[in-house]
C-alpha cells in the first residue's frame, strides 16, 4: 500500500505538469493544496482508526479496508485531467493513509515475536517500513517511462489492492 501510495505523491509535480497540465501559480497552489489536504486528512484519521479498531477488536479488517479506500483514490486522476480531481485523490488517500499508519503500527505490535525485544523489532520494521518510500519512486518512474501517467494510476491501485490481501495471511 505505501509503494502505492508514494507511486502518486512522490510525483505529484510531474503528474500535475505534465498529465494535468497546470503551470505557474496555479501549480504552486495545487501543490499546497494537495500536501495540506494529505496531511491534515492523514492526521484527523490517524488519530480515530487505532482507537476504532481497539473497539471493534480487529486489526487486519480495518487494514483490508483501508487498502481498497486507497486504491479508490488512487484511481481518481485517472477518470480526468481536471486540476480538481487531484484534491479528490487527496482527501480520499490522505483519509486512507491516516488511517493506514495508526491501525498497522497496533497490527505491527501485536506480531512482534519477543515483548523483551519490542523496541528493537520496531525500529527495525520502521527502517523497513520508509524502503517502500523509495520503491514507490522506482515503481513510478518505470510505469510513467513505459507506459505514461494515465497507466500509473491503475497500476497503483492495483498495488494497494495486492497489499489489503496480503494483510489476510498476517497469521496470529
Amino acid at each position: 500500500m505505501q509503494i502505492a501510495s508514494f507511486a502518486i505523491s512522490s510525483y505529484q509535480l510531474y503528474i500535475l505538469t505534465e498529465y494535468i497540465k497546470l503551470h505557474g501559480k496555479v501549480l504552486q497552489s495545487y501543490v499546497t493544496w494537495i500536501s495540506m489536504i494529505l496531511m491534515v486528512t492523514a492526521i484527523i484519521l490517524c488519530v480515530f482508526a487505532e482507537p476504532l479498531s481497539d473497539k471493534i477488536g480487529r486489526r487486519k479488517l480495518p487494514v483490508i479496508f483501508v487498502g481498497v479506500l486507497i486504491s479508490s483514490g488512487l484511481l481518481a486522476p485517472m477518470f480526468s485531467t481536471k486540476d480538481w480531481i487531484m484534491l479528490v485523490y487527496a482527501a480520499i488517500v490522505g483519509t486512507g493513509m491516516g488511517m493506514y499508519n495508526s491501525v498497522n503500527q497496533a497490527l505491527h505490535i501485536e506480531v512482534l515475536p519477543d515483548p523483551k525485544t519490542a523496541a528493537k523489532d520496531l525500529s527495525l520494521l520502521n527502517m523497513a517500513n520508509n524502503g517502500w518510500q523509495v520503491f514507490g519512486q522506482i515503481f513510478a518512474s518505470s510505469v510513467i517511462g513505459l507506459v505514461g501517467y494515465h497507466d500509473i494510476f491503475p497500476l497503483a491501485s492495483a498495488m494497494a489492492i495486492i497489499g489489503s490481501i496480503l494483510i489476510i495471511f498476517i497469521k496470529k
